[in-house]
């Protein structure tokens, strides 16, 4: 998977967790997503994250939103109105391959 046995055994020990593009590597060599089921907006983000292999600033940049209002919106500091709602389920349903753009936009702020 191109990671260190150090990193995998402190995820084994609940010390650290991967990364989205760590993660991804993690789905593909599994062949599966062992994460629980996403249920909430905020879980189904993190499912859409780690399958793409992006940081939430790249989504939010993608979105055309700032980070940190993502953030917000997905913590539950701010309420998220119904058009945003709408692109960001629109977001979540579009397959992977559509979305590659993603992994292209800034990482950080």
């Amino acid at each position: 998977m191109g990671i260190s046995a150090e990193t995998l055994a402190n995820w084994e020990r609940d010390k650290t967790k991967p990364v989205p593009p760590e993660f991804k590597q993690v789905v593909t060599f599994l062949g599966q997503d062992p994460s629980p089921e996403p249920k909430t907006l905020a879980e189904r983000v993190k499912a859409k994250q780690r399958s793409l292999g992006a940081s939430l600033a790249q989504i939010a940049r993608y979105l055309g939103r700032d980070p940190g209002s993502l953030r917000r919106y997905l913590d539950g500091t701010w309420h998220i109105s119904s058009i945003r709602q709408d692109a960001l389920e629109a977001f979540l349903n579009t397959e992977d391959t559509v979305l590659s753009g993603v992994l292209s936009l800034k990482r950080q702020r």
